[in-house]
């Protein structure tokens, strides 16, 4: 059985790709929605980019598509889901410059507990936004995945 971390990771890419999915539906796209998701994209980029010492591509808040922001999203969920695959390099700790200049270290393990964390939060927004405007949002929340198995 997949320890709890890959579990989140799992549930990371589920949700993003119900998110995807549903703001698809909407023509236009709720610009709020999409605000968000391309952030959440961009900030699971920055993390990984982070975590291999390279400079990201995207900025923090990003212009993209919906279909952009989801081929980010299956990209690092695959690059998250790779490195837990190796358990030593969960415990290494990486340095880095957050956006504002300030440099700070954290475990390769507690960064992909935020970037979980991160984007869970902001899918909260993103169904709060599609409330608002009327649509029902998509139940991401990781109970849900795990009762769809």
């Amino acid at each position: 059985m997949p320890n709890l971390l890959e579990r989140l990771v799992a549930h990371m890419r589920w949700a993003d790709d119900i998110v995807a999915e549903t703001l698809l539906r909407h023509d236009p796209p709720q610009p709020d929605s999409l605000r968000l998701f391309a952030h959440i994209a961009a900030a699971e980029h920055l993390w990984y980019a982070r975590i291999r010492g390279e400079t990201p591509r995207l900025s923090v808040w990003p212009a993209l598509t919906i279909l952009e922001a989801r081929d980010v999203t299956a990209t690092e969920a695959d690059h998250f889901a790779q490195l837990l695959a190796t358990s030593a390099e969960l415990s290494r700790v990486v340095r880095y410059r957050n956006s504002k200049g300030s440099e700070y270290e954290n475990s390769v393990e507690d960064i992909i507990g935020h970037v979980v964390m991160h984007g869970s939060y902001h899918r909260g927004q993103i169904a709060r936004h599609l409330r608002l405007a009327g649509f029902d949002p998509p139940y991401t929340d990781f109970i849900q995945f795990v009762r769809a198995g």
